[in-house]
């Protein structure tokens, strides 16, 4: 087996260089767990890629690290801790696609959602309580009127 070279990402950061960058944008700021538009275009609901890999955590925050941009948007703290709907995919922590839509609809971002087909209905409502708000609640109503038609 051949041996990767260590490098520095960023103070107290380091990775062989063939690092998975959705791995990285976990260990950059913890707790996070990749979500909105990253977790979306994944789980094929969106297909425009966004300029940087996005992710929820407990404050707002753009890092660039080794040409890569991650940003990191401000959760509630039961909302971030909450793991309904996450998704483990070996060292990352990743939405799955209901989570990511509450999460979009919970930083009231416009939901123009392009692929609903797969998104499990039931899922979405159990997801809409973590929010606690009534606005999210009836956002997530919305997209699940969408999916039955």
């Amino acid at each position: 087996m051949e041996r990767g070279k260590l490098i520095r990402l960023r103070r107290g950061v380091y990775a062989l260089d063939s690092y998975n960058e959705l791995e990285l944008a976990n260990k950059l700021i913890v707790p996070s767990y990749i979500s909105l538009e990253t977790a979306l275009l994944k789980h094929s609901v969106i297909f425009q890629p966004a300029p940087a890999i996005t992710s929820a955590a407990g404050y707002d925050k753009k890092i660039i690290v080794d040409e890569h941009i991650f940003r990191f948007y401000k959760m509630a703290t039961d909302i971030l801790l909450n793991t309904q709907g996450l998704q483990r995919a070996g060292e990352i922590l990743i939405a799955g696609p209901e989570r990511a839509i509450g999460d979009w609809l919970y930083l009231n971002r416009p939901a123009e959602f392009v692929n609903l087909h797969g998104i499990d209905e039931q899922k979405l409502r159990e997801i809409a309580s973590i929010y606690a708000d009534d606005k999210v609640e009836n956002r997530i109503l919305d997209i699940i009127n969408r999916i039955k038609t």
